[in-house]
């Protein structure tokens, strides 16, 4: 019940309507949100680090390949940034050990920091990113093949929620993402 509740919600907007229906039960002291938790951390978070999360957020919830966070990131914080998100546990690590995934969002964080305000222009980065990687002659290269299809439930995610946005206005990234998601 609780998985179909967070489905028309998210994660946070459900959890914190279960805070909400707590409160009257446990005292004030023992009880915070998910939300207010998720902001303090947050708000601790370097600005780079901030606007690099809420970018990585916009992708699946699946392991980001090291060569798209190279897209995404600007190379002068890249190795800051990195170390940030993984230490204070934005993102987790590679289990792999192949050195070639950088590591993943959970959906509970990305799901937070849809609702935090952000720059129109971080979708349009994630897209111009993906499209950078996954560019025509890649396919051509078996020795990105592996990278590249970790790449791909990236460009699906991003396809599917450009499709379903009323109000954006750039409709080239749809074609471009649908191109890639294809």
């Amino acid at each position: 019940e609780l998985l179909e509740l967070a489905k028309q919600v998210g994660p946070v907007g459900e959890l914190d309507r279960q805070h909400v229906a707590l409160r009257n039960s446990i005292p004030g002291y023992a009880l915070h949100g998910v939300t207010e938790s998720l902001r303090i951390s947050y708000d601790r978070l370097p600005a780079i680090a901030q606007r690099d999360a809420r970018i990585i957020a916009r992708l699946a919830p699946e392991p980001v390949p090291l060569v798209l966070l190279k897209e995404l990131v600007p190379q002068d914080s890249l190795t800051e940034v990195r170390t940030v998100l993984r230490a204070r546990s934005w993102i987790v690590g590679d289990l792999s050990g192949t050195g070639q995934i950088y590591g993943r969002m959970h959906r509970v964080l990305s799901d937070f920091l849809e609702s935090v305000p952000s720059d129109d222009r971080e979708l349009e980065i994630v897209c111009r990113s993906l499209g950078a990687v996954l560019e025509e002659d890649a396919c051509k290269d078996p020795t990105r093949w592996k990278e590249l299809n970790h790449c791909l439930p990236h460009a699906d995610h991003v396809f599917d929620r450009l499709a379903t946005m009323d109000d954006f206005s750039d409709w080239s990234l749809v074609v471009i993402m649908g191109g890639k998601a294809g």
